[in-house]
C-alpha cells in the first residue's frame, strides 16, 4: 500500500497522540552528503526568468512506489519556490521562475528531498541574479583577396601575347575569357595607367566573363594593366604591354594602295619628261 505523503497528511498527523507525534519528529534527517549536488540550466539568471533545476537520489524507501517530494527554495532575497514529486528512480527536473523582486547578486538555491518520515537537503547551488553578459557578435573575417584567374579560352593571339609578354599595338583587338567571377556578375574593365574604361561585360551562369575591346588610340607605350571589378565584389587585374611602333596600323587604313599609286605616278611623270626632251631635240635639228 502506498503511504500518503507527510505534507499531504499534515491534518491527520495533528490528531495523533503525543507518542506518535514524537516518533515523527524524532525521525532521522538525511544529510547533504547523502545527495549529489543538483545542476541548473544557467548560473546567471535575470529576475523574472526561468531556470531548470535537476537532480537524482530522492527516494522514499518507506513508500511502495519510491516517490518522494522535491521542495525548492532559496536564501533571503531570492524569490523562488516550487515542488513536485520525483520519479520512482529518484531523478527529478523542475522548471521554476526567479521572482522579479529578487535581489541582484549571489544567492543559493536550496533543494530538499522530503519523504514520509524524514527529509534531507541537497548541497546548495550558487547562482547569480542579474543581467546575463551580452554576447558579442563575432566580427566577420575580411573577404579573401581573389586569387589570380588563369586566362582561359579566347582569341589565340591575345592569349599568346599575354603569356609571352608581347606588346599590343594601338587599335589592336583584345579578346580574352576569364573564369572565377560570380554567376551573371557585371564586370567593368578599366585600362591603366591612365584610366580608360574599355567596357562592361556580364559573366555567364558559370561565372566566366569574356572581355573584348580594341587598344585605345591614346594609350602610351609601356606596361599597363586591366582592372576588372565585378558588381558582386570579385576583382582581378591582368598585366599587358602596349607598343606604339606601328601607330599607323591602328587606323585600319591600308597604306599599300596609296603608295603603289604614288609610285606609278612618279614613273609616268618621268616617262613624259623623257618624251618632251626627245621632242624638243628633234625640232631643233
Amino acid at each position: 500500500m502506498t503511504r500518503p505523503h507527510l505534507r499531504r497528511s499534515a491534518g491527520a498527523a495533528l490528531t495523533l497522540g503525543t507518542a506518535a507525534a514524537t516518533l515523527l519528529l524524532g525521525a532521522p534527517a538525511a544529510s547533504a552528503a547523502d545527495f549529489p549536488a543538483p545542476t541548473v540550466s544557467a548560473t546567471t539568471i535575470a529576475p523574472g526568468a526561468s531556470v531548470t533545476i535537476s537532480g537524482t537520489g530522492c527516494i522514499d524507501p518507506d513508500n511502495e512506489d519510491g516517490a518522494a517530494w522535491i521542495i525548492i527554495g532559496g536564501d533571503a532575497g531570492l524569490e523562488i519556490g516550487d515542488g513536485e514529486l520525483a520519479s520512482p528512480d529518484g531523478t527529478w527536473s523542475i522548471k521554476t521562475s526567479i521572482g522579479a523582486g529578487s535581489t541582484l547578486g549571489t544567492h543559493q538555491i536550496q533543494v530538499t528531498c522530503d519523504t514520509y518520515v524524514r527529509s534531507g537537503a541537497y548541497p546548495p547551488v550558487t547562482v547569480t541574479i542579474g543581467t546575463a553578459p551580452a554576447t558579442t557578435a563575432p566580427v566577420a573575417a575580411p573577404a579573401p583577396v581573389a586569387a589570380p584567374k588563369p586566362l582561359a579560352t579566347g582569341d589565340r593571339t591575345t592569349y599568346d601575347k599575354i603569356t609571352a609578354g608581347t606588346p599590343f599595338t594601338l587599335g589592336e583587338p583584345f579578346s580574352a575569357t576569364y573564369p572565377g567571377f560570380k554567376p551573371f556578375e557585371v564586370v567593368t574593365v578599366v585600362l591603366h595607367s591612365t584610366p580608360q574604361n574599355v567596357g562592361t561585360f556580364t559573366a555567364n551562369a558559370s561565372g566566366v566573363v569574356t572581355v573584348s575591346f580594341k587598344i585605345p588610340s591614346g594609350t602610351e607605350a609601356g606596361s599597363h594593366s586591366l582592372a576588372m571589378s565585378g558588381s558582386l565584389g570579385t576583382q582581378f587585374t591582368q598585366a599587358l604591354k602596349v607598343s606604339t611602333s606601328r601607330s599607323l596600323a591602328y587606323t585600319g587604313t591600308d597604306v599599300t594602295t596609296p603608295l603603289a599609286i604614288g609610285g606609278g605616278l612618279l614613273l609616268v611623270g618621268g616617262a613624259l619628261l623623257v618624251v618632251r626632251r626627245r621632242t624638243s631635240g628633234a625640232s631643233k635639228a
